[in-house]
C-alpha cells in the first residue's frame, strides 16, 4: 500500500471513533451529524468551531492525557504525524512552526496544526457532502501541492443576496460564467459555546448565494521564525489582486440591479483552503422579507448577457462614471425612502447635467427624455415626470414636507397610480420609477460603449454628454 492509502485509512479509523464517541456522549452533535428532523437540509456547513473539534479529537482519538501538550502547536501521535510528513511535507522544512501570509494576514503553522486542519476538513466534508473520504483526501492533497507550486490557492467568495430567489430552474446551481455560480435554498448555521456542554445553535434562511470561484496569491516563509514573532510583509500586489477580485463580484451584482432585480447585500463570506482557518465574516440576520425577486431561467440569461458586456468594457473602472456607479451601488443598500430618492437624483444629475450648472431641472429632464425615449409621447411623459419630481428632491434636501407636493404635482396620475394610494406606497413608486429610468440610461450607455469598444477600448462616452449631444443623437428625431 502507498503512504497516501495508509493515511486515508488512519483518517477513516479516527472518523469512525469520533462519530461513535459523539453518538454516545454528545447527543446534540449526533443529531446534527445524522441530519435528522429539521436538520436534514443542512449541507456544506462547518457545524462546529475548530477549537471544539480539536478538543474532541484530543479526547477521543489521541488520548493526550499523559502527553506534553502545547495547545499553541497542537498534538498528533508520532506514528500518524510521520506518515503525514512523508505525504504532505516531504519537500518542506517544517521542523519549527512556519508562517504563511495571505493578503496581509499571517498564519502560524506547525506540522501538528496542519494535520489537524486536514482532519477537520475531511471529517466535516465527509458528513455534509456525498464525497468519499478518499476523494476528499485526494482533492485536499492536490490543492495543497498545487498551491505551494504556484503560490496561488483556491478560494470561494459567497455573496448573500437577500430578497432574491430562483424559481423554475431545475439545477441546484446556475453557472453565470466559468467563475460565477448562483446557488439557492441555502441555510446558514452558527454553533457557539465555549465547551461541549454549553453549545447554542441558531440558523437563518438566507435566500440566494452568488459564488465566485477563483484563486488568490500567498507567500510562505521557511526561515526559522519564532512562533511568537511571525514575519509580516505588506505586499501591494496582494491588495491590488483582492481589489480585482471584488471588482468582478461587483460587476456581477450590478448585472442583477440593471435588470431590475433589487436586493440587499448582507456581506461576503470567504472560504479559503482547508489549511487556512480564519474568522470568516458572518452574514447579518436579514430584517426584511425574503422572496420579493423571483428569478427564472430567462432572467438568468439576461443577467449573463449583461454581465459579459459589463466585464468586456470594464465598466466599473470608467473614471467618468465612477460617481454615478458608486451611488448606484450604495443606493441598493439603503432603506430610507427619502434617502433613496436623493441617491436617484445624484446619479441622474451626474450623467445628464454635465458642463453647466444653470437650468438644472430643465436640462436634466430634457436630456434624460431625449436619451432613452423611443417616441414623442414617451419623451413628453418622461420629461414631465422628471421635471416635477426634481422639485421633490429640493424639498427633501431642505427639510420641507414633500409627500403632499407629489399629489399637488399630479404624480399619481402621471405614474398611473390610484389617487388614493397612501404616502409610503406613493414614495416607493416614485423611487421605483426613477430607478427604472436610471437602469435604462445605464444599459444604453453600456450599449454605446460596446459599439465603440472595437475602435477604442478607452472610449468614455460621458465626455460627449455636453451641448447638443442628446438632441442630435435622439432616436425620437433621428431614428434608432
Amino acid at each position: 500500500m502507498s503512504l497516501e492509502s495508509d493515511l486515508i485509512d488512519i483518517f477513516k479509523s479516527d472518523i469512525t471513533i469520533l462519530k461513535e464517541q459523539i453518538s454516545q456522549n454528545h447527543s446534540f452533535l449526533d443529531n446534527f451529524i445524522r441530519r435528522i428532523d429539521s436538520y436534514d437540509s443542512y449541507e456544506n456547513i462547518y457545524f462546529i468551531e475548530y477549537y471544539i473539534f480539536e478538543d474532541l479529537i484530543n479526547r477521543y482519538c489521541y488520548d493526550i492525557n499523559n502527553q506534553n501538550y502545547d495547545p499553541f502547536i497542537g498534538f498528533v501521535p508520532p506514528d500518524k504525524l510521520s506518515i503525514f510528513r512523508e505525504v504532505f511535507l516531504i519537500d518542506m522544512d517544517f521542523s519549527t512552526p512556519r508562517t504563511i501570509e495571505c493578503h496581509g494576514n499571517n498564519y502560524v503553522y506547525s506540522e501538528e496544526r496542519i494535520y489537524n486542519l486536514l482532519f477537520y476538513h475531511i471529517f466535516t466534508q465527509s458528513i455534509f457532502t456525498e464525497s468519499s473520504i478518499e476523494d476528499i483526501f485526494n482533492q485536499a492533497l492536490k490543492d495543497w501541492k498545487t498551491s505551494l507550486e504556484r503560490y496561488r490557492m483556491p478560494i470561494y467568495i459567497d455573496t448573500l443576496l437577500v430578497d432574491t430567489r430562483l424559481v423554475d430552474i431545475d439545477e441546484n446551481e446556475v453557472l453565470i460564467s466559468n467563475k460565477f455560480k448562483i446557488k439557492y435554498n441555502i441555510h446558514y448555521s452558527i454553533v457557539t459555546g465555549r465547551s461541549l456542554e454549553n453549545l447554542d445553535f441558531s440558523y437563518l434562511w438566507v435566500g440566494t448565494i452568488l459564488r465566485l470561484e477563483t484563486f488568490q496569491s500567498f507567500y510562505h516563509n521557511f526561515s526559522r521564525t519564532s512562533i511568537h514573532q511571525p514575519i509580516y510583509r505588506e505586499d501591494p500586489v496582494f491588495r491590488e489582486e483582492f481589489k480585482d477580485i471584488m471588482n468582478k463580484i461587483n460587476e456581477c451584482i450590478i448585472s442583477f440591479y440593471l435588470n431590475n432585480f433589487n436586493f440587499a447585500l448582507k456581506g461576503y463570506e470567504i472560504y479559503q483552503p482547508w489549511w487556512v482557518r480564519t474568522d470568516k465574516k458572518k452574514y447579518e440576520r436579514p430584517a426584511i422579507r425574503l422572496g420579493e425577486n423571483r428569478l427564472t431561467s430567462q432572467d438568468i440569461d439576461l443577467i449573463i448577457n449583461l454581465y459579459n458586456q459589463i466585464h468586456e468594457i470594464n465598466l466599473l473602472q470608467d473614471n467618468e462614471l465612477e460617481l454615478a456607479l458608486f451611488n448606484y451601488m450604495e443606493s441598493h443598500q439603503k432603506s430610507l425612502i427619502s434617502e433613496l430618492i436623493l441617491y436617484d437624483f445624484i446619479i441622474l444629475e451626474n450623467i445628464f447635467t454635465r458642463g453647466s450648472s444653470s437650468e438644472v431641472t430643465f436640462r436634466l429632464a430634457l436630456n434624460l427624455a431625449l436619451f432613452i425615449s423611443s417616441s414623442r409621447d414617451e419623451m413628453s411623459n418622461i420629461f414631465e415626470i422628471t421635471k416635477r419630481l426634481y422639485n421633490t428632491r429640493s424639498k427633501i434636501i431642505h427639510g420641507e414636507e414633500w409627500y403632499n407636493s407629489l399629489r399637488r404635482s399630479n404624480i399619481p396620475n402621471l405614474l398611473s397610480l390610484n389617487v388614493n394610494i397612501n404616502n409610503r406606497q406613493l414614495a416607493r413608486a416614485v423611487h421605483n420609477k426613477l430607478l427604472h429610468l436610471i437602469n435604462r440610461s445605464l444599459i444604453k450607455i453600456i450599449k454605446l460603449k460596446i459599439e465603440n469598444f472595437a475602435r477604442n477600448n478607452n472610449y468614455q462616452i460621458m465626455s460627449d454628454f455636453r451641448d447638443l449631444y442628446f438632441l442630435l443623437n435622439s432616436s425620437v428625431f433621428h431614428g434608432a
